[in-house]
């Protein structure tokens, strides 16, 4: 499926875009989150005020470290997650990682209705 972007993400080609990306977020000034920040720039819970300009150039331009990161929750005791997308595509290597229980995504490509999203709330609640 073509995405309409005229870079590759997570390679030297969104080092053309960082002044641009630099500019446009200028004005955004991070804020303290009371809910936990888990990061797949930088594996690890994060300070959500460290989520600047300059972090979200990083989480365009390296690696993403998912595979890590649902690791690294599963060990500390995290086993259910929810992808909140448009389209579930990380649900599948998410089940890859032992101790990854429950796992449902939230809408799927061509049905974004309401009835999709509360069929998957009604897995998560059936799997406790």
């Amino acid at each position: 499926r073509l995405i309409p972007v005229d870079y590759a993400s997570h390679s030297a080609h969104v080092e053309t875009i960082e002044q641009h990306l630099t500019e446009a977020l200028a004005g955004i000034t991070p804020q303290t989150s009371t809910v936990p920040f888990f990061s797949t720039v930088q594996p690890g819970f994060l300070n959500t005020t460290e989520l600047d300009a300059g972090y979200w150039y990083r989480n365009l331009r390296q690696t993403v470290h998912f595979h890590t990161a649902i690791e690294q929750l599963t060990k500390s005791g995290h086993t259910t997650y929810i992808e909140s997308s448009a389209h579930p595509v990380l649900t599948y290597s998410i089940e890859e990682v032992e101790g990854a229980d429950t796992i449902t995504g939230t809408l799927r490509r061509n049905e974004g209705t309401l009835t999709r999203l509360l069929t998957s709330a009604a897995h998560l609640h059936t799997h406790g």
